[in-house]
């Protein structure tokens, strides 16, 4: 028997580490193969049930086997959970619709973040917030890793679904984080036009969740100009705090109602009936109709007449008048929007813009609601499927539009530099031109 030295023992000590620690960790990224034909199979057959937005798609719906069988072959191939994950995003990212998504909340979750927020202004890339000294609020990113955005852009935007342009550059200055090393070169435009590159350690940045989300209220002129920020509706809590400051408002003569950067939730339709002093309407929607004699006759009759009817056929309802029954503010009020005003927040604003009970100012919503079919698929997997298409309750557009401000104001980058909230400065002008009416 061979002797076992101290270098061999070391060398020993390491390999058991490694498969203590290392390799578990190695074999969680990692799918098994029929659970990854499961997710495909699963994706593929509830887009073609449910799916209510193909005439916003990049593909047909009879395209949708052919591609299908393209990523069935690819997904067997795809054993690394990380690659997967961008296959199965791929796969959706044609059917254009913000609310349709895979997600892998366990895989993405340990993403160290850039070191920023930042948005969209006009093909831009603005910073919003930085936890970097260098880097400052109003800044323009032009490089990532010594790499020009738009190549950035150009190489992810096949793993992007949104409904607009909107969503996709958000969804997109997100997806960078996962494709850069945790050291990189970051290279951007100060106030002064100065171009600087700066090295990012991700991993040493010191980013703390500082913004407690919660529905905050105040007089802005007492007794006459009040105004109500509403962060979310993802919790019960937050519409009804909004309700509660509400009340202590009601006497005001002109109420502001703030649901800028408000990602949605939960339809806050008491928040709705308690601000409604007349009657109003929702969306019209309408959602697909899976028939199988329907199926038949498209496949099997190509010149039946009625097939125009039977192909991708919806049920669609329109909306009624509802009368508000719990009202509670009567005055005046002025809603406020911007691009990242979404779901469950556009669905509050869609009713008081078609009966104009309120002024809404600021910048076009964000242009999707739901509700997406989802399934859950264990592990932190689960995908949705944009299952309802909404349109304005006077029939026209929404998907990929969004409610349009009755006064646009646009964000700018020396907005950001000098702290300025013109949206709301844009609200206070005409709630002064309210108080001497």
């Amino acid at each position: 028997m061979q002797k076992i030295t101290k270098p061999m023992l070391r060398v020993l000590t390491l390999m058991l580490l490694f498969f203590i620690t290392i390799a578990p960790y190695v074999r969680a990224q990692t799918l098994p193969l029929e659970e990854r034909l499961f997710i495909l199979s699963k994706t593929y057959a509830s887009i073609a049930l449910y799916f209510a937005h193909w005439e916003d798609a990049a593909i047909k719906s009879e395209q949708l086997d052919s591609v299908y069988k393209d990523f069935l072959n690819r997904a067997i191939a795809t054993e690394n959970r990380k690659d997967f994950a961008l296959l199965i995003k791929e796969f959706i990212a044609p059917l254009n619709n913000t609310h349709t998504q895979y997600s892998d909340y366990e895989l993405y979750k340990e993403v160290k973040p850039l070191g920023f927020r930042r948005i969209n202004l006009d093909g831009q890339l603005i910073v919003t917030k930085s936890y970097i000294e260098e880097l400052k609020k109003g800044d323009m990113i032009l490089k990532i890793d010594r790499k020009p955005l738009n190549e950035y852009y150009k190489e992810l935007s096949k793993y992007i679904a949104g409904s607009n342009e909107r969503y996709r550059q958000g969804e997109f200055s997100w997806m960078v984080a996962l494709f850069i090393p945790d050291k990189y070169t970051l290279e951007f435009m100060n106030e002064k036009g100065k171009v600087k590159e700066i090295q990012v350690d991700r991993g040493k940045l010191n980013i703390k969740d500082d913004e407690e989300l919660k529905t905050e209220g105040r007089w802005i002129k007492e007794n006459k100009i009040a105004y109500i920020k509403i962060p979310s509706f993802g919790d019960p809590e937050f519409q009804n705090d909004a309700i509660e400051y509400v009340k202590k408002f009601k006497n005001a003569n002109v109420l502001i109602i703030d649901v800028r950067n408000n990602g949605g939730g939960n339809t806050p339709s008491k928040l709705t009936d308690a601000l409604m002093d007349k009657p109003y309407r929702w969306y019209a929607e309408s959602t697909p109709i899976s028939i199988g004699l329907f199926k038949f006759y498209v496949d099997s009759y190509s010149d039946y007449e009625l097939n125009r009817y039977f192909k991708n056929s919806h049920l669609l309802w329109k909306p009624d008048y509802s009368e508000p029954e719990s009202t509670i503010y009567t005055n005046e009020l002025i809603i406020l929007t911007d691009g990242y005003t979404g779901s469950a927040a556009e669905d509050f604003v869609v009713p008081f813009k078609d009966n104009g009970r309120a002024i809404i100012i600021g910048e076009p919503t964000g242009g999707s609601t739901g509700q997406p079919y989802m399934y859950d698929f264990g592990k932190g997997i689960s995908i949705r499927i944009g299952t309802k298409r909404a349109y304005m309750p006077d029939g026209s557009k929404f998907e990929g539009v969004g409610v349009l401000p009755d006064i646009e104001v646009k964000l700018t980058r020396q907005d950001l530099y000098k702290d300025r909230d013109r949206i709301l400065e844009k609200a206070l002008e005409e709630a002064d031109k309210l108080l001497v009416q």
